[in-house]
């Protein structure tokens, strides 16, 4: 937190390894592995393993634009919890899910929802204002904006979209 609020310019660094060098909002928007999309944010991003194929990222049922050069083969789709919505998105797949955690912030909601696809890892969201609140134990549909989606291979190094 300290370093996305007081630096200009951010290493990341793991295990003696440079990851990344950027401006905070940089790394945050646009890592280079999961190790740094997963190290920067609060909530964390989320994570889905899954397989892309044609162009397209694959994980129980769930579908998504993957234009990422011509890569088939195991993926992982980051996306930041601002990245779910409740409210359906163009072109974005929808997921049942059941609302397990509702941390009321203020300004904003963090929700924690486990899927109906027992392959999910719980998902995390991040409601603006004004928004419906949901409460533990609710269905929701969270809807993924695909324009947030970042996809990873299968050695954690991001996939650029070539479109």
């Amino acid at each position: 937190v300290e370093a996305m609020t007081m630096a200009d310019r951010i290493v990341l660094m793991d295990d003696g390894r440079i990851r990344q060098i950027g401006a905070p909002m940089a790394l945050y928007r646009d890592p280079d592995d999961l190790m740094v999309a997963g190290f920067l944010g609060a909530p964390s991003m989320n994570m889905i393993a899954g397989q892309i194929t044609d162009a397209v990222f694959a994980a129980g049922g769930v579908h998504l634009p993957a234009d990422v050069g011509g890569y088939d083969g195991p993926a992982t789709l980051g996306v930041r919890p601002e990245g779910l919505s409740l409210t359906p998105v163009p072109g974005g797949p929808e997921l049942a899910a059941r609302v397990s955690h509702v941390e009321q912030l203020g300004a904003e909601t963090i929700l924690v929802a486990a899927s109906e696809v027992s392959a999910f890892p719980p998902l995390r969201l991040r409601l603006s204002d004004g928004l419906a609140r949901p409460v533990n134990g609710s269905a929701i549909t969270i809807h993924i904006n695909p324009s947030a989606a970042l996809f990873f291979d299968a050695a954690g190094k991001r996939l650029r979209r070539t479109s």
